[in-house]
């Protein structure tokens, strides 16, 4: 089980919401702690003094962006698949690359 420090407020972003998106598409379980960012807990400033969420527990190590949770979550847990296939992953570059036409 994975240990997750999220903010108490629930709507707190797209960085919070990604990782905890993944967690529940993947099926892993995991631990919630909530924490008030406006009043942070000494036992969260100690296991991550930047103050950031969300923190996710890999092993022993605390970490505190939500890219890397995410990526290290699809690398150790691939099915189901959530990154953007190869093949796929240029597609918008592909049309902002073609010329528009002007009339």
């Amino acid at each position: 089980m994975f240990q997750l420090i999220y903010c108490v407020n629930l709507i707190s972003g797209p960085f919070c919401q990604r990782v905890l998106l993944t967690l529940e598409e993947k099926h892993l379980p995991y631990d919630m702690k909530l924490v008030d960012l406006a009043n942070k807990p000494e036992w969260f400033t100690k296991i991550n003094p930047d103050g950031k969420v969300p923190v996710m527990k890999f092993d022993e190590e605390w970490v505190s962006d939500s890219d890397v949770i995410s990526k290290s979550l699809e690398e150790r847990y691939p099915n189901p698949p959530l990154a953007t296939p190869p093949e796929k992953s240029s597609v918008y570059v592909d049309m902002l690359a073609t010329p528009f036409l002007i009339f």
